[in-house]
């Protein structure tokens, strides 16, 4: 079997092309981080109202994207050259299952990233996901309302 590893909406297109899926993580939700905010230490001690305020900002994007199809495939269509509706559709509805809606990071995605890394670097042994998790602005965003608000449960 020919097999390749694929995302939405690439994985999406390739089914309507004729394509099976081996294995759809979205099934089997594997820990895994499908999309996270990186930043230093330093940038978050320096700058930290700027990282909250990023934050807050995708808060707000992910609300329209969940609430407002149209606007989310004008936006996918333009940025990635989606132009097959069909695709958009399906890889909508399919993602819009999965989602974290309140951008929680759970330390056992964390460990297997650091597990795979490990099988070539064994400096990843070392390190733990408590390490590369920092959550104050989760929690500033809980303690302030803003999922609440923006209906994000």
């Amino acid at each position: 079997m020919d097999a390749a590893s694929i995302t939405t909406p690439q994985d999406t297109r390739a089914a309507f092309l004729g394509f099976n899926y081996g294995i759809d993580g979205r099934e089997l939700k594997p820990p895994y981080v499908a999309t996270g905010f990186v930043t230093l230490r330093s940038v978050i001690a320096k700058r930290s109202k700027v990282v909250s305020n990023f934050m807050h900002v995708m808060a707000e994007s992910l609300k329209i994207m969940v609430t407002d199809r149209e606007l989310a495939y004008k936006i996918m269509a333009k940025k990635i050259n989606l132009t097959d509706r069909r695709v958009f559709d399906a890889a909508y509805s399919a993602e819009l299952k999965v989602l974290e809606l309140k951008f929680d990071i759970k330390a056992g995605a964390i460990q297997a990233t650091l597990d795979e890394i490990g099988r070539t670097d064994p400096r990843a042994a070392k390190v733990s996901p408590q390490q590369l998790i920092d959550r104050r602005f989760l929690e500033e965003m809980e303690r302030d309302g803003t999922f609440e608000r923006l209906g994000l449960k």
